[in-house]
């Protein structure tokens, strides 16, 4: 059996367990599990059983109102969270050869479970999904005073990562903090602080992909030093290679991006 295949395999299998625990033996119709039953799921190792949890609570949304499904619905995305940074690394690494129990749509799941809460104890760890899209931007423009600082932070600790993880989650912060702004929340007094991690991403971006971000956030922001920066590479492709973009379409296209973005703020 090929690697394609056995992933195939896999993944149908990982299905049809998570439909059988959701399913009476025979019957068309869901079983609709008990609160403490759920969150016994969730907590499993097994990801066919924490999937079949997670289709319970979108069948039946009134079980988010019990607190231990929330907990442990919170864990969960911790967990996917984690495997995704695991991932990445053994990726970068090269150990993703064969296939493994993993799912991005039921990362996608309990993220958009969580974001459904819209509670803003869950900000800490919607910061961790920042790297999987606009829901978890929109998510936390609700709640600026708190998503701010823990994007900030977030920044700060983004060494930490593998690389291709801290890519992407530099440039998932960013367009969290420009969705931010962009929707007229109040930043505060942590608007220069978000300002100079623009600046510092535009001086030196970790590769074409964030620094699309820095711009967008930079046009969002309209600081004055930075609507500079992005004048001079709208004129001069060479300020757009001296930022590291060394591929020549890549370079045109980040100088097209900052000519159509000044044009509109000028």
């Amino acid at each position: 059996m090929t690697a394609k295949s056995r992933a195939t395999f896999l993944l149908v299998g990982v299905l049809m367990l998570a439909v059988s625990v959701a399913t009476r033996a025979g019957q068309g119709n869901p079983v609709r599990l008990p609160a403490n039953e759920v969150a016994q799921l969730l907590g499993h190792d097994r990801l066919a059983d924490r999937a079949a949890a997670v289709f319970q609570i979108q069948r039946t949304p009134a079980l988010l109102s019990d607190d231990g499904v929330r907990t442990a619905l919170l864990g969960e995305l911790r967990r996917v969270n984690r495997t995704r940074m695991e991932r990445y690394a053994r990726w970068e690494q090269g150990e993703l050869g064969e296939p493994d129990e993993y799912s991005g749509e039921h990362d996608l799941a309990v993220i958009a479970l969580v974001v459904s809460l819209r509670d803003v104890t869950t900000i800490p760890d919607l910061v961790g999904a920042v790297d999987t899209g606009a829901s978890v931007y929109r998510a936390l423009t609700e709640f600026p005073d708190d998503a701010v600082p823990a994007l900030l932070s977030a920044w700060t600790a983004r060494g930490a990562r593998s690389e291709r993880r801290n890519t992407l989650m530099t440039a998932g912060i960013l367009h969290a903090l420009e969705t931010v702004v962009a929707s007229g929340q109040p930043v505060g007094p942590l608007r220069q602080q978000v300002v100079d991690v623009t600046r510092r991403v535009l001086e030196a971006p970790e590769d074409v992909t964030v620094l699309r971000a820095g711009m967008h956030l930079a046009l969002v922001l309209r600081d004055p030093e930075l609507v500079d920066v992005i004048e001079a590479m709208a004129a001069d492709v060479g300020e757009v290679y001296r930022r590291g973009i060394q591929e020549p379409e890549a370079a045109e296209r980040i100088q097209q991006l900052a000519k159509e973005g000044y044009a509109k703020i000028r």
